[in-house]
Protein backbone atom coordinates (compact mmCIF):
# COMPACT_ATOMS: atom_id res chain seq x y z
CA UNK A 1 0.00 0.00 0.00
CA UNK A 2 2.10 2.86 -1.36
CA UNK A 3 0.97 6.29 -2.53
CA UNK A 4 3.15 8.60 -4.04
CA UNK A 5 6.07 7.53 -2.10
CA UNK A 6 4.31 8.65 1.13
CA UNK A 7 6.77 7.60 4.27
CA UNK A 8 5.61 6.95 8.07
CA UNK A 9 6.95 7.63 11.00
CA UNK A 10 5.34 5.67 14.09
CA UNK A 11 7.33 5.58 17.58
CA UNK A 12 5.00 4.13 19.89
CA UNK A 13 5.31 4.48 23.78
CA UNK A 14 5.72 1.36 26.34
CA UNK A 15 2.65 -1.05 26.51
CA UNK A 16 2.93 -4.35 28.49
CA UNK A 17 0.02 -6.15 29.50
CA UNK A 18 1.92 -7.95 32.38
CA UNK A 19 3.11 -4.86 33.50
CA UNK A 20 -0.43 -3.21 33.35
CA UNK A 21 -1.94 -5.76 35.52
CA UNK A 22 0.15 -5.84 38.19
CA UNK A 23 -0.05 -1.57 38.02
CA UNK A 24 -2.30 0.24 40.53
CA UNK A 25 -2.13 3.91 41.38
CA UNK A 26 -4.25 6.24 43.81
CA UNK A 27 -6.84 8.57 42.37
CA UNK A 28 -5.99 12.06 43.96
CA UNK A 29 -9.31 12.87 43.96
CA UNK A 30 -11.28 10.20 45.46
CA UNK A 31 -8.44 8.25 47.15
CA UNK A 32 -9.24 5.06 45.68
CA UNK A 33 -7.20 2.66 43.83
CA UNK A 34 -7.71 2.27 40.45
CA UNK A 35 -5.94 0.33 37.82
CA UNK A 36 -4.81 1.68 34.14
CA UNK A 37 -6.23 -0.26 31.05
CA UNK A 38 -3.93 1.19 28.83
CA UNK A 39 0.29 1.59 29.26
CA UNK A 40 1.80 4.97 27.54
CA UNK A 41 0.05 3.92 23.71
CA UNK A 42 -2.59 1.44 22.59
CA UNK A 43 -0.21 -0.81 20.88
CA UNK A 44 -3.30 -3.38 19.66
CA UNK A 45 -5.05 -0.32 18.08
CA UNK A 46 -1.49 0.48 15.97
CA UNK A 47 -0.43 -3.26 15.28
CA UNK A 48 -3.90 -3.35 13.72
CA UNK A 49 -3.64 -0.17 12.02
CA UNK A 50 -0.20 -0.97 10.95
CA UNK A 51 -1.31 -4.50 9.58
CA UNK A 52 -1.59 -4.41 6.51
CA UNK A 53 2.28 -2.09 6.65
CA UNK A 54 3.47 -5.42 7.85
CA UNK A 55 4.42 -3.56 10.67
CA UNK A 56 3.84 -4.76 14.55
CA UNK A 57 5.29 -3.27 17.87
CA UNK A 58 5.86 -6.09 20.50
CA UNK A 59 5.10 -6.01 24.86
CA UNK A 60 9.20 -5.17 25.19
CA UNK A 61 9.92 -1.92 26.45
CA UNK A 62 13.59 -0.07 24.99
CA UNK A 63 14.52 3.38 25.96
CA UNK A 64 17.80 5.15 24.08
CA UNK A 65 18.41 7.23 21.66
CA UNK A 66 18.78 8.36 17.57
CA UNK A 67 19.77 11.10 15.45
CA UNK A 68 18.10 12.57 12.59
CA UNK A 69 19.31 14.83 10.61
CA UNK A 70 20.62 17.76 12.69
CA UNK A 71 18.32 16.49 15.47
CA UNK A 72 18.42 13.55 18.20
CA UNK A 73 15.62 12.32 19.31
CA UNK A 74 15.51 10.64 22.94
CA UNK A 75 13.32 7.55 23.63
CA UNK A 76 11.95 7.63 26.90
CA UNK A 77 10.10 4.59 27.36
CA UNK A 78 9.46 2.63 23.95
CA UNK A 79 7.75 -0.19 22.76
CA UNK A 80 10.06 -3.18 20.96
CA UNK A 81 9.29 -3.85 16.76
CA UNK A 82 8.50 -7.43 16.10
CA UNK A 83 7.35 -7.32 12.66
CA UNK A 84 8.93 -5.33 9.96
CA UNK A 85 8.52 -5.25 6.07
CA UNK A 86 12.00 -6.29 4.70
CA UNK A 87 13.51 -3.35 2.59
CA UNK A 88 11.99 -0.69 4.61
CA UNK A 89 13.94 1.44 6.32
CA UNK A 90 14.18 1.26 10.45
CA UNK A 91 16.31 3.48 12.76
CA UNK A 92 16.90 1.36 15.51
CA UNK A 93 19.40 2.79 18.81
Amino acid sequence: MEAKGLSLIVIADWYNKEKIEKTNYVNTGTFEDWKPFMGGANVPSLNALLQPYHIAFGQGIFQGGFKMGERTVEIVSGSEIIKFPRGGYLISP
